[in-house]
């Protein structure tokens, strides 16, 4: 899988020229020069034909992905232009017979193209393949994380996915208390679960704010973890055990989501739900449950962060973009 990752984050950097360079979206704010801060470089309000509320994000051959928690039977993609992000249908399809409501809230990719959203309802993984054929992948996590002492909160469940680079999946389990369950790729057994409520980043939480994983992201080997509730990135590794555990490499961005432009009315909680990484940047987008923005209180779109890669920054051969265009084309329907 490692090669797999590397091509596409390739790919990518050519197809994002567009994104940080023709589409006049909203100036970065200035350079942050502090240990641990995130680097801006743009921001895009995510605007589509109905309202959505992103849940998660991924990247294939150099175009994001994404789900939304309200919409059951999609994949959408985001193409760039007039200094937005569009939010549209790429693939629809049939959740499976009698499945109710999914509540996606992850989304990761193989390198076949096929999509495996994490449906929160259901705590099991969905499968959907380029020509819009859904199944389920494996059965629910839901005992094996109640057993390891997860999922205590409703509407707190699975929360994100990734593909290691062993073709295990790795799912979050959102907060209260978090953790993380591991699946064989193959057979679907879980191989682990384990909280991971404890966190050495306590002091960057506010009295209301519980740790918690939104996103995970499989980049060059190495699994990220979006911690929504302390605006961080934070890179996870293996402990002696074969779980995981929290580095010391995390990145906050904080002080470009709660900043005075960019800033929602409600500050309770974080809003950062989706994380993608290439060579060149993060990606992070935000679930703003359609409240508005504090400057503009008309204004309900939630937002696309883009950051630069911090592991990348120190290189001087790696620009900030160079040009290229951005991905177009229709929407892909196998509603039966």
């Amino acid at each position: 899988m490692r090669g797999f990752f590397s091509c596409a984050a390739l790919l990518a950097a050519v197809v994002w020229t567009a994104v940080v360079t023709g589409c006049g979206s909203t100036p970065a704010t200035p350079a942050y020069e502090e240990d641990g801060k995130l680097e801006l470089v743009r921001v895009f309000p995510v605007e589509s034909s109905r309202p959505v509320e992103p849940s998660g994000l991924c990247l294939f051959r150099g175009v994001l992905y994404s789900v939304s928690d309200k919409s059951d039977g999609t994949v959408y993609r985001i193409s760039f232009g007039n200094g937005a992000a569009r939010m549209e249908p790429h693939i629809r399809f049939d959740p499976p017979a009698g499945a109710g409501t999914m509540d996606f809230e992850g989304i990761t990719v193989d390198e076949e193209g096929n999509f495996y959203l994490a449906s929160e309802a259901h705590a099991r993984i969905l499968r959907v393949t380029p020509e819009g054929e859904a199944q389920w992948y494996f059965e629910s996590v839901l005992a094996a994380g109640r057993e390891a002492g997860m999922f205590k909160v409703p509407n707190a469940s699975v929360e994100g996915i990734t593909i290691l680079d062993n073709g295990n999946f790795l799912l979050a389990a959102e907060r209260q208390p978090r953790g993380l369950i591991e699946v064989d790729g193959r057979t679907g057994d879980v191989v682990r679960a384990q909280m991971m409520n404890q966190t050495q980043f306590s002091d960057r939480l506010s009295i209301l704010r519980r740790p918690d994983w939104t996103g995970l992201y499989n980049y060059g080997g190495d699994v990220f973890a979006l911690f929504r509730n302390a605006n961080m990135v934070v890179r996870l590794e293996r402990d002696a055990d074969g779980g995981f555990r929290e580095t010391e490499d995390a990145w906050g961005f904080r002080h470009v989501e709660e900043s005075g432009e960019f800033r929602f009315d409600d500050l309770r909680y974080g809003k950062a739900e989706g994380l993608a990484i290439d060579e060149r940047y993060y990606y992070i987008i935000l679930d703003n449950n359609r409240r508005p923005r504090a400057v503009d209180r008309s204004d309900r779109r939630p937002l696309l962060f883009v950051f630069r890669n911090p592991l990348r920054a120190a290189d001087e051969d790696v620009p900030v973009a160079v040009s290229g265009p951005s991905v177009r084309g229709d929407a892909v329907s196998h509603r039966r």
